[in-house]
C-alpha cells in the first residue's frame, strides 16, 4: 500500500502537527501529485517520498531474500 494521492498522509499530519509525517509510494508521478497537494494545503509537517523498488512494502522475509 503507498500513500497514493496523500490524502490520509495529510489528514495525519493534521492530526499529529507538529509532528511529521512521510507518505512513501513507488510510482514518483503520484509522490508529485501528494507533494502537490501538500503545497496547496499549506501543510508544512509532511513529506512524501518515493520507494520505486517498493522496499517499504515488501514482508521482512522477502526483503532478507533479496540481499
Amino acid at each position: 500500500m503507498g500513500a497514493g494521492p496523500g490524502t490520509i498522509t495529510l489528514d495525519l499530519a493534521r492530526r499529529v502537527a507538529p509532528g511529521r509525517v512521510r507518505g512513501i509510494d513507488a510510482a514518483s508521478d503520484v509522490v508529485e501529485q501528494a507533494d502537490a497537494a501538500r503545497i496547496a494545503a499549506s501543510i508544512d509537517n509532511a513529506d512524501f517520498a518515493v520507494d520505486p523498488d517498493g522496499w517499504l512494502l515488501m514482508p521482512h522475509a522477502e526483503i532478507l531474500a533479496r540481499r
